[in-house]
């Protein structure tokens, strides 16, 4: 309840509320422009390079997002999550083909 918090942790709440008010919207505005862009960009491209450019581009961003690695885990156990991954992404690209 927000009246038994002091001022300073009642505006902390705040700030947590609004920032994730403006993420909200930031993912909206940027998943409803993916649709006419996609449209655009088939006049163009193959859907394949698209899949290609969209999932690169979120790799970038989610490394500007959370550039750390995860904690507890080393290098071996992140490469057998990798071919899960490559197996879902080939799959996904040859299925188009």
């Amino acid at each position: 309840m927000t009246f038994l918090r002091s001022g300073r942790e009642t505006i902390r709440m705040e700030n947590k509320q609004t920032a994730g008010h403006l993420s909200a919207l930031l993912t909206i505005i940027v998943w409803g422009t993916t649709f006419i862009s996609t449209k655009i960009l088939l006049a163009d491209f193959q859907p394949v390079e698209i899949l290609f450019f969209r999932f690169v581009m979120g790799l970038f961003i989610l490394l500007l997002v959370c550039p750390h690695r995860l904690t507890g885990t080393t290098p071996g156990q992140e490469v057998t999550l990798r071919p899960p991954v490559s197996v879902e992404f080939a799959c996904t690209t040859c299925w188009k083909i």
